[in-house]
């Protein structure tokens, strides 16, 4: 019941945040002022960074620090996800305070001047702007395209004798397009993330928990009490996403637009890793040795997840963007399915190789 129970809870916090990931990966898209190209991509890979960072950190310090069980730090933090509506309800009156409440409307993509779904400005400037909006659209109506004669163009509304607005030429360009861009860069994109993140967490729940002592012997610290195999898993942890925090934050100064190559270094970063689990010693001589090269990790995988993102925002077009995202989004969440699947045998084949017993 205790396993079905683990199991249950696993799955329904993985499917909660892959559905919030999409959501406002997608969302992000329509969340841009006007002027400030790709910041809501940009603060929501920074912000998921930190939020890893300090996860792994209250974990490292309950545990390593105040030297309490595991079971302590998990009951610790497990009531935090309760407190984030609060914040986030309490960041949204922030917010508003700070600026003229009475301007803040929600807007369509086609009533902002970039792609904004929340628009600051004044009730006036949404006037003026609406009005500019009527007029356009009257100027393009299609009564208007039939009176002088002129076929309307493939994909555009198409009024019927019945006086309603047939969509489906619209649908099916849509349709069109949007296979079009998936085929052309998108799906290129996605399989980069994937291979990424395939190789991350195929290091992170498959080779790390077997690279847990260096020129020793022993796994377990008699003095204190405590699982160093337990103890250096939380410190990779906390390396790992120091890492992805770095550089998840980085895509506002530096870009990379080269992401086949963020795949090939973390699949040579994952053979690594396994060597080093092969040859206990040898390959990492210390701790410190491992840190870095799961920091270095760390910043691989985030640079893939931001630059993916950052990519979809600005080179995919503005009206195929927010599906772009969310279609995107199924990269990062294919590697790690894929590598929650190898990572069932990885960990017990290499503690095997290594005259270990798997764990149970």
């Amino acid at each position: 019941v205790r396993f079905a129970q683990i199991i249950a809870s696993v799955s329904a916090i993985s499917f909660v945040g892959a559905v919030g990931e999409s959501t406002f990966l997608g969302l992000s898209t329509r969340c841009e002022a006007s002027g400030t190209h790709g910041i809501a991509v940009a603060m929501w890979s920074s912000g998921t960074g930190m939020a890893g960072l300090a996860g792994a950190g209250l974990y490292v310090v309950i545990t390593d620090v105040f030297e309490q069980s595991h079971q302590v730090a998990i009951g610790a933090c497990s009531p935090l996800p309760l407190a984030m509506p609060l914040l986030a309800l309490l960041l949204r009156n922030a917010l508003l305070s700070n600026s003229d409440a009475q301007s803040l409307e929600l807007g369509t993509e086609a009533e902002c001047d970039h792609r904004g779904l929340l628009c600051a400005r004044s009730a006036d400037s949404v006037d003026e702007d609406r009005d500019k909006i009527d007029s356009d659209a009257s100027a393009d109506s299609p009564l208007q395209v039939e009176s002088s004669g002129e076929e309307p163009e493939a994909g555009h509304h198409v009024q019927n004798s019945d006086g309603n607005i047939g969509t489906r030429d619209v649908d099916s360009s849509v349709a069109a397009e949007r296979r079009e861009i998936f085929r052309g860069t998108l799906i290129w994109w996605m399989l980069c993330l994937s291979i990424v993140y395939f190789m991350e967490y195929a290091i992170n729940q498959g080779v790390l928990p077997t690279i847990d002592h260096f020129g020793s012997a022993t796994v377990h610290d008699d003095k204190r009490g405590i699982d160093l195999s337990a103890m250096y898993y939380a410190r990779y942890q906390l390396m790992y996403q120091l890492g992805v925090f770095i550089s998840r934050s980085s895509v506002s100064l530096y870009r990379v637009r080269w992401l086949w190559l963020l795949a090939l270094l973390q699949s040579a970063n994952f053979i690594l890793f396994v060597v080093a689990s092969l040859k206990l010693g040898s390959v990492l001589r210390s701790a410190w040795h491992a840190y870095t090269l799961v920091f270095y990790e760390g910043l691989l995988g985030g640079a893939a997840y931001v630059n993916t993102f950052w990519r979809i925002a600005h080179e995919i077009p503005r009206e195929h963007s927010e599906w772009a995202m969310a279609v995107g989004a199924m990269g990062d969440a294919l590697g790690i399915a894929l590598a929650a699947l190898l990572d069932t045998v990885l960990e017990c084949a290499l503690r095997a190789a290594q005259g270990r017993p798997c764990p149970t």
